[in-house]
């Protein structure tokens, strides 16, 4: 309890954005027939679109961004 595994936006530098651009666009390189997504933390959302507009054709995957979320769970 009270442990907060992930950094705040304003903590997120922009090295982050940066290695995940570099990623991203090698893996478009690599794969260019399947999509490719970025999510950086669950709190990263404006470094994630930046890393989607420089790699190009990413996805971008977009937690926490109305201030409510949801999971869905399976149970046999």
């Amino acid at each position: 309890m009270h442990d907060v595994p992930w950094l705040r936006p304003e903590q997120l530098g922009p090295e982050t954005v940066a290695a995940m651009t570099v990623v991203c666009s090698a893996v478009r390189r690599v794969q260019d027939e399947l999509p490719v997504g970025v999510q950086i933390l669950s709190s990263g959302n404006r470094a994630a679109l930046a890393v989607a507009k420089a790699a190009g054709d990413v996805i971008v995957i977009l937690i926490f961004y109305t201030g409510t979320n949801s999971f869905a769970t399976c149970s046999e």
